[in-house]
């Protein structure tokens, strides 16, 4: 009775020991594939800093937290995720892809860094020159930051709200493209009710 109890328990602790030696190499082998799948988009190295324990099962395998290895402030998500593929005829099946928010989380970060988070004032339609040429300015910075975290860019890819403080109260404007003319245009346009002096 001793030995069959002696028996159960060291099978017990076998099984233990290859479960979690199972897990391990299985979490150990999926943070390695991520942080390749993220090295050959980006081109450069990225750390992996915990696990995301509640995701949505039904959309994620697994996510991780992740920084870049050279700019530790930028947090981001990235990991597997189940995108159902349709085919005529056949039915719907789950593939699994890897997907990252990288750039999602590393433009705003970078705006948060750089537009002021008072707004600007205008308060006559001869501001208007000035204040495109600064939004303009700043538009410029974001693309020149975000080409250096490896992103290409166009002139699309900075666009950003700022908001505008005027006699007649605040508006928040969608700049979305490097062009002083239509930034122009855009405050023009959204400040037409704007008192002058």
């Amino acid at each position: 009775m001793r030995r069959k109890r002696f028996l159960i328990l060291i099978c017990i602790l076998v099984l233990c020991v290859l479960y979690f030696s199972y897990y391990l190499s299985h979490t150990t082998n999926r943070e390695a594939a991520l942080c390749k799948y993220l090295e050959n988009k980006y081109n450069q190295e990225f750390i992996i800093s915990t696990e995301i324990e509640e995701v949505d099962s039904d959309l994620y395998l697994y996510a991780y937290n992740i920084s870049p290895a050279n700019h530790s402030n930028i947090r981001f998500m990235a990991g597997i995720k189940k995108e159902v593929n349709l085919f005529p005829f056949l039915p719907p099946f789950r593939n699994q892809v890897f997907f990252d928010n990288y750039f999602d989380e590393a433009k705003q970060y970078i705006v948060e860094e750089i537009i002021p988070q008072e707004p600007f004032s205008i308060y006559s339609y001869d501001d208007i020159s000035d204040l495109s040429t600064t939004i303009y300015t700043l538009m410029q910075e974001i693309n020149i930051r975000l080409g250096e975290l490896g992103f290409s860019t166009t002139k699309y890819t900075c666009s950003t709200n700022i908001c505008i403080c005027t006699n007649e109260g605040t508006i928040n404007i969608n700049f979305y493209v490097l062009d002083k003319s239509i930034i122009s245009d855009l405050l023009y346009t959204n400040l037409g009710s704007i008192s002058t002096y």
